[in-house]
């Protein structure tokens, strides 16, 4: 995570999609669960922000 210069906090996206891969590979369950939290409003199960627009 880094800082830009007006303070507001950016992500780096790489480790997230890393996560998400090696989770999704190792049980199938968690693409479905994916897909209800991004149904339900929230961009991912290990960065719990709302989407944007919501």
């Amino acid at each position: 995570m880094a800082s830009s210069s007006d303070s507001e906090e950016t992500y780096d996206e790489l480790p997230n999609d890393l996560v998400d891969a090696l989770a999704v590979e190792s049980d199938p369950r968690v693409q479905r669960l994916r897909d209800l939290m991004r149904e339900r409003g929230w961009v991912g199960w290990n960065r719990m922000e709302p989407l944007a627009g919501r």
